[in-house]
C-alpha cells in the first residue's frame, strides 16, 4: 500500500524482557491474573468485527500458550461491529472486547457499564485511498474529486474534518452510498477513492484492484483520533482487575513477536479461524504494525493511552460528529496499562 508520506513506520518497541509476567512459580498464592494459584480466570474476548489479519496476535497468544501460563483462559469471539461489541460487553457476553474508541464515544451513554483500559491503534489506520494512477502525492491531489462514504457512518461524519485540515473544504465531493456498495463503487471507478479502515477493507481491495492503493491517513493529516481499543465492563473490572493488565502484557508481548515471526501468527490465526485467507492476513497484519504504537511516545508499552490523545479525539468528535462528550473519564481508565 502505497502512502504520500515521508514518515516512517512505527514498530512496537517494547522489550520481551519488559513484558515477563510476574509471581509465576514465586510460591505466591495467586498468580498475575488476580486468581488463585492454580486457576484461571475465563476470558471471553470479543472481536469488533469478523476474523481480521491484525487479530493474529491474539491467535499466537492463544495457541502458544501465552495467556493461560499468565492464568488466563481466554477464548476468541467474532464480532459484528464496534457497537455490537460495546453492547456484548456490557451485557456480559464477552468479558474483554475489541472496538473503534470514537464509536465507544459516539454510542455510550452515561449509564452504559463499559469502559476502554487499552488502545491498539493510538492513531486510527482511517485513511482516504484513492486509485494509485491518479497520481496523488497530498491532499491538494484530491481537489476536484470524488469520494464514497457510508450514509451515517463514521467516515462520513469525519472525512469534513479531513477536508477542513487540508484546505480541501468545498474542493472534495463526498459521494453516500451504503456500506456494502463502497468498495464496488471504488473498483467500478465510479468514485475517485473511498474511506477505508487501511488494515482490514483497504488490504482487500487493494488485492482485487491488482494494484497499490495511495493513502493518506487521517492521523498524519491533522485528524486526531485513535482507532481499535480494549473495552471492558464495570463488573469485569472491579471483580479482575490485575487480569486487564495481564491481558495488555500479553497481549504486548504477542504484537513484538508477532513482527518478527509473521507467518507463525498467520498460521495461528488460520488454526483458530480457519476461514481465513493467508495472504490477505499477513498483509493485514503486516499494515497494523504501523500502527500500534504511538507517534507521541513510540517507547509506551503496548495499550498505553495518553489524557491528551482522548481530549484531542472527543474535540474532533465534538465538533464533526455532533458529539456531546461526557466527561472524559466516563469513557476510559488509564490505571491498567501494562509497564
Amino acid at each position: 500500500m502505497t502512502r504520500s508520506t515521508t514518515s516512517v513506520a512505527r514498530m512496537a518497541t517494547v522489550s520481551v524482557a519488559s513484558l515477563v509476567l510476574a509471581a509465576c512459580g514465586s510460591g505466591s498464592d495467586t498468580d498475575s491474573s488476580g486468581a488463585p494459584a492454580g486457576e484461571q480466570v475465563e476470558v471471553r474476548f470479543s472481536f469488533e468485527f469478523t476474523p481480521t489479519g491484525y487479530h493474529a496476535p491474539y491467535a499466537l497468544a492463544v495457541e502458544k500458550g501465552w495467556f493461560a501460563d499468565a492464568g488466563l483462559d481466554v477464548s476468541l469471539m467474532p464480532g459484528t461491529g464496534s457497537a455490537a461489541t460495546i453492547t456484548t460487553v456490557a451485557g456480559g457476553q464477552a468479558d474483554i472486547g475489541l472496538a473503534d474508541l470514537a464509536t465507544l464515544v459516539i454510542t455510550k451513554e452515561e449509564d452504559l457499564p463499559v469502559s476502554a483500559f487499552g488502545v491498539m491503534f493510538p492513531e486510527a489506520p482511517t485513511a482516504v485511498a484513492v486509485h494509485e494512477d491518479l497520481g496523488v502525492e497530498g491532499p491538494a491531489d484530491l481537489a476536484g474529486m470524488t469520494i464514497a462514504v457510508t450514509t451515517g457512518g463514521l467516515d462520513a461524519q469525519l472525512l469534513p474534518a479531513f477536508l477542513e485540515s487540508n484546505g480541501l473544504t468545498g474542493e472534495v465531493e463526498a459521494i453516500n452510498v451504503s456500506s456494502s456498495a463502497k468498495t464496488g463503487a471504488f473498483l467500478a471507478r465510479q468514485v475517485d477513492g473511498f474511506v477505508p479502515l487501511l488494515c482490514g477493507t483497504g488490504v482487500v481491495v487493494e488485492q482485487q484492484e491488482g494494484a497499490p492503493l495511495t493513502a493518506l491517513p487521517f492521523s498524519e493529516y491533522g485528524v486526531d483520533i485513535m482507532g481499535l481499543g480494549f473495552i471492558t465492563s464495570d463488573s469485569f473490572m472491579e471483580e479482575h482487575p490485575e487480569t486487564l493488565t495481564t491481558f495488555l502484557k500479553v497481549a504486548g508481548r504477542a504484537w513484538e513477536y508477532a513482527q518478527e515471526h509473521v507467518e507463525e501468527a498467520v498460521e495461528a490465526m488460520t488454526t483458530q479461524f480457519p476461514e481465513i485467507e493467508p495472504e490477505t492476513a499477513q498483509a493485514q497484519v503486516e499494515c497494523a504494525f504501523d500502527f500500534i504504537a504511538s507517534s507521541e511516545d513510540p517507547d509506551a508499552a503496548f495499550g498505553t493511552m495518553s489524557d491528551a490523545k482522548w481530549d484531542a479525539m472527543l474535540g474532533t468528535l465534538e465538533q464533526y460528529a455532533d458529539v456531546q462528550p461526557l466527561n472524559p473519564r466516563e469513557y476510559y481508565t488509564t490505571q491498567y496499562a501494562a509497564e
